[in-house]
């Protein structure tokens, strides 16, 4: 296994530690952290010039988020663009979020109606040696939920979970049992998140549908059953992408190293 994190994350450690880029790229390999996860605005040539400083300093891309509308829209040229951009840095997965709920939204119906562009953008992903996954997004979107994941992995064949470690609380779905639904779709990256159930310091909290508020913190730090689902992961034989993810830390410089000191005797 290798670890990756967040571009926007080494971004946050720029802004809060006055550390240059390259620095905090040095920072990443002296913590076996040999890749970064990117959203597709990233590639663009306003943020091109970030992402090559961390490539150029020995990093390499792991992934790239693209969020959709294909759950109300069947245009596929802005995503069609973004496989072509992830071809050219030599990305092979894409996070692909399908869409995002609106008020009044008929959800079978818009479910069925997004099969149809995210077939062809499957079709194309493959042709040019892309994978597509999906990830238990933390908001009001088809895919927060383990039925969600599942419909898209049944319906469009070639695709895999991107299993992210804690934002089913969003949903109150339990963990374990959803990691057991999906764990045969977990193939190429497991998105390692870790909560807390108290703040530290002034932190803002994720708050789930039912209220629950829950606290960013560094992997192994927490309450979430990470060492289960990395044991279980293991023991079939993944060996992919972990991705530690930070999200809402006031200490991200502290917290991915923490996080990559525990992740590495997985690697």
């Amino acid at each position: 296994m290798k670890l990756s994190t967040y571009l926007s994350q080494l971004k946050a450690i720029h802004n809060i530690e006055g550390l240059s880029f390259e620095e905090i790229a040095k920072i990443c390999l002296q913590n076996s952290i040999e890749y970064i996860d990117v959203e597709y605005p990233e590639l663009s040539e306003k943020g091109k010039s970030v992402v090559d400083i961390f490539i150029n300093n020995g990093l390499k891309i792991s992934s790239m988020v693209y969020r959709a509308d294909f759950i109300h829209n069947d245009d596929i040229t802005d995503c069609s663009n973004a496989l072509k951009t992830a071809k050219e840095f030599n990305i092979s997965n894409i996070l692909l979020v399908p869409g995002f709920w609106n008020d009044g939204d008929k959800e079978q119906e818009c479910l069925k109606k997004s099969l149809t562009p995210m077939k062809e953008i499957v079709k194309k992903a493959e042709e040019l040696g892309i994978n597509i996954g999906f990830e238990d997004y933390d908001a009001e979107t088809p895919v927060s939920t383990s039925e969600g994941i599942l419909y898209y992995l049944e319906n469009l064949k070639g695709t895999h979970c991107i299993f992210d470690t804690a934002n089913f609380l969003y949903m109150g779905e339990d963990v374990l049992s959803a990691f057991n639904e999906l764990k045969p779709h977990i193939k190429y990256q497991l998105h390692c998140k870790d909560k807390s159930l108290t703040p530290k310091g002034e932190q803002s909290p994720s708050v789930s549908k039912s209220g629950e508020k829950t606290y960013a913190t560094a992997v192994g730090k927490g309450v979430m059953p990470i060492e289960h689902i990395l044991n279980e992961l293991k023991s079939g034989g993944f060996d992919g992408i972990l991705t530690i993810e930070l999200f809402g830390s006031k200490q991200y410089l502290s917290d991915l190293k923490a996080s990559a000191e525990y992740l590495k005797k997985y690697i």
